[in-house]
């Protein structure tokens, strides 16, 4: 998933789980957790992987979507700081290689 999130790639993967019942008994936290706060009825460590999975993706998410939006106003600063100065050749090739940056992390 992270590296989906880096290369914008959209590899995929199965999980693999038999849906094996908890034991309220013996694992009552996990049993407790499973039933109370996902709403499942019948609690199988199959759906504790399945949320561990769904909040891992998130996390990954909102991490590297905070990363592009520093990068992205990091980059929109520097060129509006070389669109200030007189256009040289060499701040106009500056310039547009910061706009294709730019354009680059506005579609991820």
């Amino acid at each position: 998933m992270e590296l989906n999130a880096e290369d914008g790639e959209n590899r995929q993967f199965i999980m693999v789980q038999l849906p094996e019942q908890i034991d309220p008994e013996k694992n009552k936290t996990a049993y407790d957790f499973v039933k109370d706060e996902l709403g499942i009825e019948k609690p199988t460590i199959a759906e504790i992987g399945k949320e561990r999975i769904r909040r891992a993706g998130k996390k990954i998410k909102e991490d590297y979507l905070e990363k592009y939006e520093k990068e992205l106003e990091k980059k929109k600063k520097e060129l509006k700081k070389l669109k200030n100065k007189l256009f040289s050749d060499e701040t106009q090739s500056k310039v547009e290689k910061i706009e294709t940056k730019i354009k680059e992390l506005e579609k991820k």
